[in-house]
Parts: structure tokens; C-alpha cells; sequence
């Protein structure tokens, strides 16, 4: 936890509690590899010449994983927190949640804000 008193906590202007349900990594996926052949090439590998003909290139997609979390806010006498929503995401939109306080909501178009007032 982040507050040693948990009440105090739930007192706050817009406190909120986040939980994940389930998760996939997000990453670098590769589609497609291609050898070409090519004029030869001289490069220095760890401080020796080497020559090259030939290039492998690959080309890769970004997946930027799923996550589902549950936000939970406190009740009318802010003694205990309930669940309030279930959001499902990218991994990329969730950290953005946790740098920014807001993500952006495809389905509304616009950013919804999670932000904590101090």
C-alpha cells in the first residue's frame, strides 16, 4: 500500500484503487524473414573488417498486449472501496493510465481521466 492509513486514503478528492485481472505481454512479433543478396559490404565487426553479401531482413509487428483491470472507488461513507468498473486496454494505454492518470477510450473516442487530487 501507499498510505500507511488506508482511511485516510479513501477520505481523499478522487481516490481509487486499480487491480489486474489478467494481462498478455506486448512486444515485437516477427512476420516475415527475407534473405537478399547483396554487392558485397564491408563492415567492421568488434574491430575487424568483414565482408558481408548478404542481408537478412525481417520484418515485425507490434503487439501491444491486453490487459483487464478492475478500478474500484470507495462507497458513500468512504470507508471501504467497491468495485466500480472493469477496463480493457492495451498494455500501452494502461501505462500511459499510470504516468498520466487518463487513457484513451476507442469506443468513446476520447480520454477518460483516473487522476488522484492530492
Amino acid at each position: 500500500l501507499a498510505y500507511d492509513n488506508w482511511l485516510e486514503f479513501l477520505k481523499g478528492k478522487n481516490p481509487i484503487a486499480i487491480q489486474v485481472e489478467f494481462c498478455s505481454s506486448s512486444g515485437y512479433k516477427t512476420k516475415n524473414t527475407k534473405t537478399t543478396i547483396t554487392s558485397p559490404i564491408e563492415i567492421k565487426d568488434n574491430l575487424k573488417n568483414k565482408t558481408i553479401k548478404s542481408l537478412k531482413i525481417q520484418e515485425q509487428s507490434i503487439d501491444k498486449g491486453y490487459i483487464k483491470i478492475l478500478i474500484y472507488k470507495p462507497n458513500k461513507e468512504k470507508n471501504k472501496i467497491m468495485k466500480d468498473k472493469i477496463l480493457e486496454m492495451t498494455v500501452f494505454d494502461f501505462v500511459s493510465l499510470l504516468q498520466n492518470g487518463k487513457y484513451y477510450d476507442k469506443d468513446l473516442k476520447q480520454y477518460i481521466s483516473y487522476m488522484y487530487d492530492i
